[in-house]
């Protein structure tokens, strides 16, 4: 670290409130800049003159001192063409002298305190010439540096930097472009921030009356939907009901049909046996096909290896004991296997059967019904009809259905079913009678007398009554109902008032902020228009001066519209760009830059004024008048001017001297030499 280096480091934050000038600066790896990697670079020192001019032939680094400033300020070079190619852009790491190393440009500033700080720019040529801005060694951004310096992007492009190659851009410019150059000298994203919070807060104004619109409606039609969300929620609540029964129900209905609770048992096991069997038996086959598949592999390597006399044919190549049937053990195992598998084959089946046989029974009885005459199959059929009796009151008739109970285990002969059925017949017959007989004469009697007791010698109800009535009826209805809507319509009314307030209310907030959003817009955009009249005076009168000898008039005029600028002189309306000489539209670039900077305050940050050999194209009288403007007009400014015409930089120095401000001139070309 030299002692520069440790200077900046001790130093590293400054707030510049007084102009500030650029001392010296560094270039490194930049055009005909070799790299150094140990030092800086190569130093140009400007020390404290007002004045520094850089002359000698073309060639020798004046356009790259002017070029490595506006790189180390704004990161990029406006003259710098990426799209020569016919396909594709051009890098800017051919600006290095060595394209494997970084461009570094470092810079020392002061202010009129003495104060210093360091810049520095490091271009990186390997990865997309990246730029990194560091400020006392501490890495920033490029808003950071140009608040810190009080600049921005245009101001530098038309109000501090003219260049050898692009002294005439702005005037070629189109005329809506010029007024946007212009316009963009002013630091508006303070004005731009707070007019995007409008918007923004105009967004969210209109979004709240949305959301409460859509709240005082969805109010309402929740209520509506309220009563449907709950018999849907009972109706789910009943189907998961259903799907949830148990085996145990299917008992309680078997005692209701007069189905023995050890018969569905039996059933229910016998299921679960068939399911395991069948599982078990699934299960064997797959071994048995697995150890027959490696049985056959093993035999046939044995025999294999028994070929290749590697094995005895009656030694067990397993367990190694000698048999003289070892074939036959071989087929014995595979039987074996085979005979297990039958076994549980079987019991599956007589599972099946005995499962089958229920279901026989039952149909079988269906058949033998279809034989019976038709009187006793009247009987059976509300016989039948029993089985729907409430349980709750049949005490007795349980005991009747125990001694009447179906024994399903009983094997079933259909030659018997007749002598069974009418068996069946009487017992049912007897019961019947022996519970009629516990109905007394008068409890007969009183179910006889019912109807006369209850509506015989009751009141004789008249149609006209029956209407009457229905009509009280209607009418207590329609007035309940009536009472209803009455309560829904008020409501329905609070809710239009309530919406008209918050419209009204929202409607004035919206309408307040899109007027003042308007008025601010609005006046920055007169403020906007007022700068660019502001340069009207100041141009006319500079450029009166600058190109005097001008046959059509002596100053340029400026056109100002909503959207174009337009630079004119008193006989012709048609721009100038397209009639007047290199010389005088170079005279009028250097107009413009002065006017625009009249109308800056450069109070504090960077007074700096770059000026790159615009001069050869201009005359005498047009140089001499240039430099009196400068000299009176930019006193505190300093000017970095390059020039390869001797004259015109004894007359800026003459000028310069006269006023009794400070000038250093470097030769270029003496440098390049003796370096």
């Amino acid at each position: 670290m030299n002692i520069f280096e440790a200077w900046a480091k001790k130093n590293k934050k400054y707030s510049f409130n007084e102009l500030i000038r650029i001392e010296s600066i560094w270039i490194n790896n930049f055009k005909f800049v070799e790299y150094s990697e140990n030092e800086l670079g190569v130093e140009i020192n400007f020390k404290e003159a007002n004045l520094v001019l850089l002359n000698g032939p073309n060639g020798y680094g004046k356009t790259t001192t002017f070029e490595a400033v506006e790189l180390l300020l704004t990161g990029d070079i406006k003259s710098f063409n990426s799209t020569l190619l016919n396909r594709g852009n051009i890098s800017k790491s051919i600006l290095a002298n060595n394209p494997s190393k970084d461009i570094k440009i470092t810079a020392k500033l002061v202010n009129e305190k003495g104060n210093i700080i360091t810049i520095e720019r490091c271009i990186d040529c390997k990865y997309g010439c990246t730029s990194t801005k560091k400020v006392n060694e501490e890495e920033c951004t490029e808003e950071y540096l140009w608040q810190l310096l009080k600049f921005n992007k245009s101001i530098f492009d038309i109000g501090m930097y003219i260049s050898q190659k692009e002294s005439l851009e702005f005037l070629e410019k189109k005329y809506g472009d010029r007024k946007s150059l212009i316009l963009g000298i002013l630091d508006s994203s303070n004005i731009q921030e707070k007019s995007e919070f409008l918007k923004d807060f105009e967004k969210k104004v209109k979004s709240s009356i949305e959301n409460n619109l859509r709240a005082i409606y969805y109010a309402d039609e929740i209520e509506k939907i309220k009563p449907k969300v709950d018999i849907l929620n009972n109706i789910k609540n009943v189907d998961n009901m259903l799907k949830e029964r148990k085996y145990s129900d299917a008992i309680a209905v078997g005692k209701l049909v007069g189905i023995s609770i050890e018969s569905i048992t039996e059933i229910e096991i016998s299921l679960r046996r068939y399911n395991k069997l069948l599982t078990d038996l699934k299960s064997n086959e797959r071994y048995r096909a697995t150890f027959i598949t490696n049985r056959k592999n093993l035999i046939g390597f044995f025999n294999k290896n028994i070929k290749n006399n590697n094995f005895d044919k009656n030694v067990c190549p397993l367990c190694g004991n000698t048999s003289m049937e070892l074939e036959r053990l071989f087929n014995m195992t595979e039987r074996v296997l085979k005979e297990n598998n039958t076994l549980l084959e079987k019991d599956v089946d007589l599972i099946k059967d005995k499962i089958e046989k229920y279901f026989d029974e039952a149909e079988c009885i269906n058949e033998k019904a279809k034989f019976l005459n038709n009187t006793e199959y009247k009987l059976y059929l509300e016989l039948e009809k029993l089985i729907n009796i409430n349980i709750s009151n049949l005490t007795e008739e349980k005991e009747v259905m125990t001694e009447l109970k179906f024994n399903n285990e009983k094997d079933f002969a259909s030659e018997n079913f007749d002598n069974e059925y009418s068996l069946f017949k009487l017992n049912i017959e007897k019961e019947i009678n022996r519970l009629g007989e516990r109905l007394s004469e008068k409890e007969v009697k009183d179910y006889e007398n019912l109807i006369d007791k209850y509506y015989k010698n009751g009141i004789n109800h008249k149609e006209v009554d029956i209407n009457n009535k229905i009509a009280f009826i209607a009418d207590k209805y329609s007035t309940g109902y009536s009472k209803q809507i009455s309560i829904e319509k008020k409501k329905l009314q609070d809710r239009n008032i309530e919406y008209e307030k918050v419209k009204n209310q929202n409607k004035l907030a919206e309408d307040t902020v899109k007027e003042y959003r308007k008025k601010y817009d609005a006046a920055f955009k007169a403020y906007q228009t007022n700068l660019v009249e502001n340069i009207k005076i100041p141009l006319y009168i500079t450029s009166g001066k600058i190109i005097q000898n001008y046959p059509m008039g002596l100053g340029i005029n400026v056109d100002i519209k909503d959207k174009q600028v337009i630079f004119q002189t008193d006989n012709k309306e048609d721009d100038i760009f397209n009639y007047l000489s290199m010389g005088q539209l170079n005279g009028v670039a250097l107009s413009i830059m002065l006017s625009i900077r009249s109308t800056i305050d450069f109070n504090d940050g960077l007074d700096l004024i770059l000026i790159d050999d615009p001069l050869q194209s201009i005359d005498d009288i047009s140089a001499f008048s240039f430099a009196d403007v400068l000299v009176d007009s930019f006193t505190d400014s300093q000017v970095i001017m390059s020039t390869h015409e001797s004259d015109k930089s004894d007359l800026l120095e003459y000028k310069y001297r006269q006023y009794n401000k400070s000038v250093k001139v470097l030769n270029m070309y003496e440098r390049y030499i003796n370096s």
